[in-house]
Formats: structure tokens, C-alpha cells, sequence
């Protein structure tokens, strides 16, 4: 999905009109520094998007898979603008319902493309953890192949996987994936293990606290440092 020839779409047409109305090219020109991005930005912030979002989605609602996929395919391949793959990002997650293990391809083209913290935690939490959780047995051997894969974005995806889960995290997949990845040196790596182990210390600290007490010689100064924050 990263060739820019998807067909447009009415919904994905009223949201770009509206950032386009709504946008302050000063605001943007801070917003493309802040987030290092090569795509500009309009300049309109988080809560003039979920405004944004909220009248186009009930001026054009998503009623099908397919039309979610064509709304998320238009917003994300027609970009211009960071925000409407932002734009993509909140469709998918609202109309999840809709996603099923077909649409495992899509996500991580997503990933790779989008390929930067902004979009790929958005999609890991929201996206893949929602088919973790309603398809367990297929999409935990999907993140099993992504965590061995070349791509550090994908690898984050999986370890970042199961934020939202709380108390129904599956323990064993989220330590193992932790530990597969500790003698990396990727700061987006070292980063995407501590947080997730410090969001999980949260629901269960003891737990935490042993995997840190047991694999602390391994893991880098600002992994440790953030698992440790809440135990």
C-alpha cells in the first residue's frame, strides 16, 4: 500500500477539506521539526483533529470492511499532509470491528511505510493488540514472526503489542519478546522494552520487578531505567 494510487474516497475527501480549512502552516512548520518529518503538516492540533474526525465520521460513517479499507488505503496513500494518515490511523482504530487476520498484510505495510514512532505505536497498541486480543492463537504466531524480523519497526510493533492490556497480558509472550530483543542497540528498541515493562508494572509490579532482577546485567541503562519507574 505505499504507491499513491488508491481511489479516493468522500470520507477521506471531507477530512483532508477540513484540515485544509482548519490548518495553520505556522503550527505545521513546528510540528514537521518537532516529529523530524519530511511530510509537512497542516498545523492543526490533536483536539481540532478529533473534532475533524468526529463530524466527517458522522457526515460519512464506515458501514463495511471494504470501505474501511478503501477510507484507510486513500488516507494513507493519498497523503500529502501528516495528518491525514493520522486521519488513517483513528478510521482504522474506531471502525476496528471491521479488521480481521486478512488485514495482518496491510497493518504492517503500514508499519513499514509509516516507519517512525508516531505511527507505528498508534498501530501496535490500537491495531495489532486489538486483533491479539480477539484472534489470540493466529495473530500471537504473526507477532512471533515479527519479532524476529529485520525491520526494528516491526520488532517494536510486536513488544508494544499488548499496552492496553492490563491485566490480560499474556505474560510469557511479552517478557520472551523483552528478552529476545535486550542486546539490541537500537534506541527505539531499548526504548519500546522499558516502556512496555514499565506499562505492565503497572498491573502486576512483582512480576516486573523479577524479570528486571534477573536480566538487569543485560539490559541497557535507559531500558532499565524506565522498567524500573514504577517498582
Amino acid at each position: 500500500m505505499s504507491s499513491p494510487s488508491a481511489s479516493r474516497t468522500p470520507l477521506g475527501d471531507c477530512i483532508r477539506a477540513q484540515l485544509a480549512r482548519h490548518g495553520d502552516p505556522e503550527r505545521g512548520k513546528g510540528a514537521q521539526a518537532y516529529m523530524k518529518s519530511e511530510m509537512p503538516y497542516r498545523g492543526v492540533d490533536a483536539k481540532g483533529q478529533r473534532e475533524i474526525l468526529r463530524e466527517c465520521w458522522k457526515q460519512h460513517p464506515v458501514r463495511s470492511a471494504d470501505e474501511l479499507r478503501a477510507v484507510a488505503h486513500d488516507l494513507w496513500d493519498n497523503v500529502a499532509f501528516r495528518e491525514e494518515r493520522y486521519a488513517a490511523q483513528e478510521t482504522l482504530k474506531k471502525y476496528s470491528k471491521f479488521l480481521d487476520m486478512s488485514d495482518v498484510a496491510f497493518l504492517r505495510e503500514m508499519i513499514l511505510s509509516g516507519a517512525w514512532w508516531d505511527h507505528v505505536d498508534h498501530l501496535a497498541k490500537w491495531l495489532c493488540g486489538d486483533l491479539l486480543a480477539r484472534y489470540p492463537k493466529e495473530m500471537t504466531a504473526v507477532l512471533k514472526r515479527w519479532i524476529e524480523d529485520e525491520n526494528l519497526w516491526v520488532r517494536r510493533a510486536a513488544i508494544l503489542s499488548q499496552l492496553a492490556f492490563k491485566a490480560k497480558t499474556d505474560t510469557r509472550l511479552l517478557f520472551s519478546f523483552c528478552e529476545r530483543c535486550l542486546e539490541e542497540t537500537s534506541f527505539w528498541i531499548r526504548k519500546a522494552i522499558g516502556w512496555a515493562l514499565r506499562d505492565y508494572s503497572k498491573t502486576d509490579p512483582a512480576a516486573v520487578r523479577g524479570f528486571v532482577e534477573k536480566q538487569h546485567g543485560r539490559m541497557a541503562g535507559l531500558t532499565l531505567r524506565e522498567a524500573s519507574k514504577y517498582i
